[in-house]
């Protein structure tokens, strides 16, 4: 079975993404002037924010991976952003 550390970082690198992929899609939405979307995609990303960067740092001590995948999980959720947006917008 899989190290309880481990498995906290790997929650926090899939919100990572999730949250990054969202801010990549408002940002696109803004650059298309799509206010109502890039609103309420602004609204989850703060919630899914604040959660993941809150855990984060109260547990970088104890648990120095999840700055790793924190970290990661912005530069792969940017990616991801970046392919599916202007895939969309074609």
């Amino acid at each position: 079975m899989l190290n309880h550390n481990i498995i906290i970082a790997l929650v926090i690198l899939v919100v990572k993404i999730g949250e990054i992929f969202l801010e990549t899609l408002r940002v696109i939405f803004i650059a298309h002037n799509r206010k109502i979307r890039a609103s309420m995609i602004y609204f989850i990303e703060v919630i899914v924010w604040l959660s993941c960067f809150g855990y984060t740092v109260s547990h970088i001590k104890s648990n120095p991976l999840c700055v790793i995948t924190y970290a990661l999980g912005g530069a792969i959720g940017t990616y991801l952003g970046l392919i599916v947006g202007y895939t969309k917008e074609k």
